[in-house]
């Protein structure tokens, strides 16, 4: 890229930065005329190109440090569940997948929302569970399967890959049919403290997070599935 060219680029990133637009956001916007990807901004803010730093788009800066650990721990639930038993599942398989994930608000609430990320078509459902527990997961599935029927749910929410919290750990609850018969869906778990590995349910979690933020005052209590469908 060209000296004047680079100029330009920078400038405009600075004046996006300050109207709190986010690097996705000004690599789909400009791309015509940025032509960047949003990993090159990142990575000439964090270079400090133009008099930029990692404090200006606020929100990097505004999480705590991540502890990393050495290497990955596998699932408790055994190597059949385990995410490398995930990834020798055929590519169109595992496209098709549902990731499941919960997020909790204040730490005085006992609700919480669950949201499932479909991968075909990227969209994300979140509905609210009384608690943070497996058989409240294993109830708003319940509330699905009855509403889409065995071989709506099994199409939508055939395979689900979720991380290793409490709340998704009764395997058996969550893949029982409400309905009896023939199991609904096959679930599947990160590896421990790897959660970059449903990355599409943690991404999507980003903008339902800036109406709902984590421990600011918004009582996850007192929400209802017409406000998150509103928020989603």
């Amino acid at each position: 890229m060209g000296e004047a060219r680079m100029e330009l680029a920078l400038a405009t990133i600075r004046a996006d930065i300050a109207r709190g637009l986010s690097p996705a956001q000004m690599a789909h916007a400009r791309a015509a005329e940025l032509g960047v990807s949003t990993s090159a901004i990142y990575r000439w803010v964090e270079a400090g190109y133009g008099g930029m730093s990692n404090a200006e788009p606020g929100r990097k800066v505004g999480y705590r440090p991540r502890h990393h650990m050495p290497g990955t721990r596998p699932t408790a639930h055994g190597p059949g569940r385990s995410h490398a038993a995930f990834s020798e599942l055929p590519e169109e398989r595992r496209a098709c997948a549902c990731e499941m994930d919960t997020v909790m608000g204040r730490s005085c609430d006992t609700a919480c929302v669950l949201t499932l990320f479909l991968r075909p078509c990227r969209f994300q459902l979140a509905l609210t569970l009384p608690e943070k527990t497996s058989s409240a997961v294993a109830a708003a599935l319940d509330s699905l399967e009855t509403v889409l029927g065995q071989e709506g749910f099994r199409r939508l929410f055939g395979l689900v890959l979720t991380d290793n919290g409490t709340e998704s750990s009764d395997t058996a609850a969550l893949e029982r049919s409400a309905a009896g018969g023939a199991a609904r869906t096959r679930v599947y778990y990160c590896d421990v403290r790897q959660s970059q590995q449903k990355a599409g349910c943690e991404r999507s979690h980003v903008e339902p997070g800036k109406l709902l933020p984590k421990g600011r005052g918004i009582a996850f209590d007192r929400l209802c599935g017409h406000d998150m469908a509103c928020v989603m």
